[in-house]
């Protein structure tokens, strides 16, 4: 889960990034750069927290289960 979010994340840096550097006018521009911020970027950054959390939780609950077994 760690790799995946890890994943995510550069993949919203190179398309941050291309947006960036990228000369692109128009409606269909605009249109896109207002969703990429608005809505893409906010929620992709979500599912990168979420997994994130998710792999911390695994890592406690593996642990938990390791403790167990050797005791």
């Amino acid at each position: 889960m760690d790799g995946g979010a890890g994943a995510v994340s550069d993949l919203v840096r190179q398309v941050s990034s291309m947006l960036d550097s990228v000369v692109w006018v128009g409606a269909d521009a605009q249109r896109f750069h207002q969703d990429w911020h608005g809505q893409f970027l906010p929620q992709l950054q979500g599912a990168t927290d979420a997994l994130q959390q998710n792999s911390a939780v695994l890592k406690r609950r593996a642990d938990i289960q390791e403790q167990a077994s050797q005791g």
